[in-house]
């Protein structure tokens, strides 16, 4: 939020002004071709949560489809901006609910309603990322999905700039990256991400490791200029793609992505 007046040109990014719109929309499209089996097919109108939906990268292209949205977001300037971006995208799309309210006040929606929740890069940067997921997944009814992206250990070791000499012991030990004023992430290899859905008794259905390349420990293949080239695209979605089948490559995933579905039983804590 303080940072925005700054940085609103770089926070904003579906604005086609801003410096990294095109790589913001090549990394939202690498996340919907593993989801899209999952949410193609979803008739219109499903309920669908975005919780840490930010601007609305990935609000815009659910409610182009139809579908009824529940926005949240702690941050107010990137709540507003999103709703802005639905409407003029999806223009005679249900009209998405908003709520500028913290993860773990999601309390405030009720009962459990939906039948997709989405947290693309949101519980890695609480601090108890288990307990965050489970506040997301009891807002799904039994039998749905929850959608989850959180920050790879192993890629951001090789990638972030952020993480220095000092802080490295401390990421490779799995505990949080502090930078006071900067950030707070928690990181994850495959089987703490997974073990974060099984402790929480969700069904994992898909687990991929994905973001090798643009932002990733193969950044430097990819021109970012030539994303918006639909063959070019494809080369580096098949070149990322092959990584996360490589096991020598596997555990240096940037993102770890998953979907998973919420038992018939209630989950641990649910009334």
């Amino acid at each position: 939020e303080r940072a925005w007046p700054t940085w609103a040109h770089w926070f904003d990014f579906i604005d086609q002004d801003s410096d990294i719109a095109r790589l913001k929309r090549f990394e939202r499209d690498l996340y919907m071709g593993w989801l899209d089996p999952f949410l193609a097919e979803l008739p219109r109108g499903t309920p669908i949560l975005d919780v840490g939906c930010g601007v609305g990268r990935f609000a815009t292209v659910l409610a182009s489809r139809g579908h009824h949205l529940c926005l949240v977001d702690a941050s107010s300037r990137a709540l507003t901006r999103a709703m802005a971006h639905v409407l003029k995208i999806a223009p005679d799309a249900p009209l998405p609910d908003a709520f500028c309210t913290d993860l773990r006040e999601l309390s405030v929606l009720g009962e459990a309603r939906f039948d997709v929740a989405l947290a693309i890069e949101t519980i890695c940067y609480q601090s108890d990322p288990t307990a965050a997921l489970g506040e997301i997944a009891r807002q799904v009814r039994p039998g749905g999905l929850v959608v989850a992206a959180v920050e790879g250990r192993y890629g951001s070791l090789l990638y972030d700039e952020g993480i220095s000499l000092e802080n490295a012991p401390h990421v490779m030990a799995g505990q949080a990256l502090t930078i006071p004023g900067d950030r707070f992430v928690v990181h994850d290899t495959e089987a703490s991400f997974r073990a974060r859905f099984e402790d929480l008794g969700l069904e994992v259905l898909l687990l991929e490791g994905c973001h090798y390349l643009p932002e990733g420990p193969l950044a430097r293949l990819v021109d970012w200029n030539a994303l918006d080239d639909p063959a070019y695209a494809a080369e580096v979605i098949s070149l990322d793609r092959a990584c996360g089948r490589d096991p020598a490559m596997r555990p240096l995933a940037r993102s770890w992505l998953a979907v998973a579905r919420v038992p018939a039983a209630h989950l641990p804590g649910m009334p």
